[in-house]
């Protein structure tokens, strides 16, 4: 692997912690405010194979850590959890007025699981038929054959 610059392993350990945002990543280790320049950069580091390499080395090395800190997959669902049933309480001059289901928290539960489990995912299926006539260019059939696949092809749906 080619030897990262000071600055190009900086945009790596910013790209993993600011949530995979290559801009920002860029910014914070450039000491860049221009934010085209900023989302250029980050664009042609990601395309550099040692920058990916490096990305998912400190990936792996956050995912260590994060064992190691008791963080795990059932821990992460028993948060989901707790989110699903958060409330959100109103006071009024140091008095509880109204608790309700938080739906912000609520949302998020949903979208992380969603993301986790692949759950809700539009599945898109390829339509088959067995048509004869399907293999053949229907540009260059006559008018009546092309009359013919159109009926078969209609009675197959």
């Amino acid at each position: 692997m080619l030897k990262l610059t000071e600055k190009q392993n900086s945009f790596c350990e910013e790209y993993v912690l600011n949530g995979y945002n290559g801009g920002k990543a860029y910014k914070i280790a450039f000491k860049n405010d221009n934010d085209n320049t900023c989302r250029v950069g980050a664009h042609n580091l990601l395309h550099n194979p040692a920058i990916i390499e490096k990305i998912k080395e400190i990936e792996g090395n956050y995912k260590i850590l994060g064992l190691e800190k008791g963080i795990n997959k059932k821990k992460i669902i028993e948060k989901i959890q707790t989110m699903l049933n958060s409330t959100k309480k109103t006071f009024h001059q140091g008095n509880l007025i109204d608790e309700s289901p938080d739906a912000n928290a609520i949302n998020n539960a949903i979208i992380t699981w969603t993301k986790l489990t692949g759950e809700f995912e539009t599945e898109k299926k390829a339509i088959t038929f067995n048509s004869p006539g399907l293999d053949k260019d229907p540009s260059k059939m006559t008018k009546e054959e092309q009359e013919k696949l159109k009926t078969e092809i209609l009675k197959d749906l």
